[in-house]
């Protein structure tokens, strides 16, 4: 018995991020890879998503982003409030927040590197997420990518 829980912990923990584009075929924004690093995600600690985006118009400043989050309780998941700017945030301009984005970014393919920090020991972070984030520029293009399988755990 301690075998098998062995195996699913190891199965559970070695899973990496899962994604998909919106359904929505308007959408001129897409995801084409996302990956986290270290994954399961530990916190405190530094991570890095690189993520590779394609644009069928150019994305200039302001991009909107709408970021919906949801920590998974045991029959279902809770809304993820907006506080400090993190959790489920609207934020006016993406590309005035993220210096490595890019912007404005050209028509094609775009791979964009994020180094990220996490600063908190909160016992409350751990756990698992789903995440949906829509994106919009000022010229109307949209993105929208569905994230579930968000693993938190911490290294205390």
């Amino acid at each position: 018995m301690q075998f098998f829980l062995l195996l699913l912990k190891v199965a559970f923990v070695t899973s990496q991020i899962a994604w998909k584009n919106c359904h929505d075929n308007s959408k001129t924004i897409k995801l084409l890879n996302l990956t986290i690093h270290p994954y399961p995600i530990v916190a405190p600690g530094s991570i890095t998503v690189k993520l590779t985006i394609h644009n069928e118009q150019e994305i200039s400043s302001p991009l909107k982003v709408d970021l919906s989050l949801h920590k998974k309780i045991l029959f279902g998941s809770i809304p993820v409030p907006c506080i400090s700017g993190i959790g489920s945030c609207k934020y006016d301009d993406l590309c005035s927040l993220c210096p490595q984005c890019g912007c404005p970014m050209a028509i094609g393919d775009h791979i964009i590197t994020l180094p990220i920090t996490i600063d908190t020991t909160s016992w409350a972070l751990v756990g698992s997420y789903q995440a949906q984030v829509d994106v919009e520029t000022n010229s109307g293009e949209k993105g929208c990518v569905t994230l579930s399988n968000i693993h938190i755990e911490s290294s205390k």
